[in-house]
């Protein structure tokens, strides 16, 4: 990419309206903090081999990594910073060659805790789902908050937590994505959707009710399973977010943040058997 001094300085001054969210200021304090406490372990350590066996990442540097997440955001046509921006770390904090596997080490340690740590209680984690109420009920989300459910001709038919935040009485354009997912678009879509009243999906003329959490049961067996069914949909948006970021690369790629991800899952899996 190429910028004219102009272009520059009016996407630094947009950069400064990127939103960073609070559970990506959570993880990078964590990886602020992991950072902070091995500098001073090395600084009682007495051996010199040791040196430059971990990274220094100054206050300013990590100012600056907050600025290049906001910039990632912003070239990829995002109002805030999402997980994927994060993967970019790998490429900020090291010093030499040597620290390169030890920062996608913690880098992909950190990040799974982030992505996938609040899988177990996610209904009730406002972090995680900020769902709409109506009286003291909520709506129920089959992944942790990233998508609604509502059933449509006998079929179990989703819409994400963001996209439903922007419906209102007037009719935008929609469309069927992968996997049972409705899709606002900009552009000529399927349908034209719209939200009469709160809790309500209408596509054409049909109203449909969003699922609520009262509905859904929560109890042994069936609540292992909505566990394994958030964790699949949390580490399936990660990848969508991925693969629509112009600088990451695809999940397989990334070999060790895999490996994280899969022994996260083992262990899921095997209190559910």
């Amino acid at each position: 990419m190429k910028f004219s001094a102009e272009e520059l300085s009016s996407l630094l001054a947009a950069r400064d309206g990127i939103e960073i969210p609070a559970e990506i200021l959570e993880f990078l304090y964590a990886m602020r903090s992991r950072y902070a406490k091995r500098a001073q372990e090395q600084l009682k350590g007495d051996e010199e081999e040791d040196e430059e066996s971990v990274p220094y990442v100054s206050d300013r540097r990590w100012k600056k990594i907050a600025g290049i997440l906001r910039s990632s955001a912003l070239l990829n046509g995002r109002e805030a910073v999402d997980w994927s921006d994060c993967l970019l770390l790998e490429h900020l904090i090291w010093d030499n060659d040597s620290q390169l596997a030890m920062v996608r080490d913690d880098l992909a340690k950190e990040l799974v805790v982030a992505l996938l740590k609040d899988t177990a209680s996610a209904q009730k984690n406002d972090r995680w789902k900020k769902a709409p109420e109506e009286g003291p009920k909520r709506f129920w989300s089959p992944d942790g908050g990233l998508h609604y459910a509502f059933e449509a001709g006998g079929e179990l038919l989703r819409i994400s937590a963001a996209d439903y935040s922007r419906l209102g009485p007037d009719r935008l354009n929609g469309r069927f994505g992968e996997d049972g997912v409705i899709q606002l678009c900009r552009g000529k879509g399927d349908f034209t959707i719209c939200s009469a009243k709160p809790g309500m999906v209408t596509i054409g003329n049909f109203n449909y009710p969003l699922r609520l959490e009262g509905t859904v049961s929560a109890k042994g067996g069936r609540l292992l399973s909505e566990i394994m069914t958030s964790t699949t949909g949390r580490i399936s948006a990660f990848k969508s977010m991925m693969d629509e970021n112009v600088f990451t690369r695809p999940l397989v790629t990334y070999k060790t943040l895999g490996l994280e991800l899969r022994r996260y899952q083992s262990r899921i899996e095997s209190v559910a058997k």
